[in-house]
């Protein structure tokens, strides 16, 4: 573990980065930080595609390697952090399906952390019962999607509710059962503190895309997770949120409880995505 945190770049690799003037100049200084590995073949110009992808696979080749020598508690978090990236290529395979695209297309659009053997079963299922047997039944994250699929057909409103309500059950799991280890061990407050950023961002946003929609108070409600520093006080309040401004001033109130959200109070509106950024 030591090893592999003495690889990942730090400020002052990314303020160089910004200098290189062209993507052969930044495959060069990746090749020179630990990437030579995966920059090397190829003699041809380089692609931003390429450079990602290579990049991408080094990330998934370290996680690999931890997770095939992990030993409890590491393991369960490993795991659970690999269920992100399997509902997101889920999802993503939906909504292409929808589109028509083939699963070689979408493959390439998917995490390689996040494949698994029936996916590809998806682009054949027919309804969102057939979506459960042909591809879910048998998938760790087969319990995340039960009680959010239905019954019906696929539209994008659909898939949409399917996405966040699964990850309202899939966070609402992973940080119960942190909190259990934590009680075994102390080192878990600072992923705690990250799984609480992500159950408030995934608020927010459930709270601003819902602006001018019929949505009510009580549906965003059940689409939000029941952890976070915003909750139970402030998802009350966004929940009823109608327009942007009001959501600005509800979390510019938990400006001192979580110092991320006093942020919100000096960007406009239309800007809040800018926020998780910084």
């Amino acid at each position: 573990m030591r090893g592999k945190k003495s690889e990942l770049l730090c400020a002052d690799d990314y303020a160089k980065l910004r200098q290189c003037e062209s993507l052969s100049d930044l495959k060069l200084y990746l090749a020179s930080k630990y990437y030579h590995a995966e920059l090397q073949s190829g003699t041809d110009a380089p692609d931003p595609a390429r450079l990602v992808r290579s990049c991408t696979n080094k990330f998934v080749n370290d996680f690999q390697q931890l997770a095939a020598l992990a030993s409890e508690p590491l393991a369960t978090v490993l795991n659970y952090i690999v269920y992100s990236f399997m509902i997101d290529n889920v999802i993503l395979i939906m909504t292409g399906a929808l589109a028509g695209r083939s699963f070689t297309e979408l493959s390439e659009s998917c995490h390689p952390l996040g494949f698994f053997d029936s996916i590809e079963n998806l682009l054949v299922a027919s309804d969102l019962q057939e979506i459960h047997r042909l591809v879910l039944v048998d998938s760790p994250i087969s319990g995340y999607f039960t009680e959010c699929l239905g019954h019906g057909s696929l539209d994008e409103t659909r898939v949409e509710f399917i996405r966040n309500s699964v990850y309202k059950v899939y966070l609402e799991d992973f940080i119960s059962s942190c909190n259990i280890l934590q009680g075994k061990s102390k080192k878990f407050s600072s992923l705690l503190n990250l799984l609480y950023f992500e159950a408030d961002r995934r608020v927010i946003s459930i709270s601003i895309s819902s602006v001018d929609t019929e949505m009510s108070t009580s549906d965003k409600i059940r689409l939000f997770p029941k952890y976070g520093y915003l909750f139970p006080t402030g998802q009350m309040e966004l929940a009823s949120c109608t327009s942007l401004e009001k959501v600005k001033t509800v979390l510019a109130k938990y400006g001192s409880y979580c110092p991320y959200l006093s942020r919100f109070g000096a960007v406009e509106p239309g800007s809040f995505d800018k926020v998780w950024f910084i």
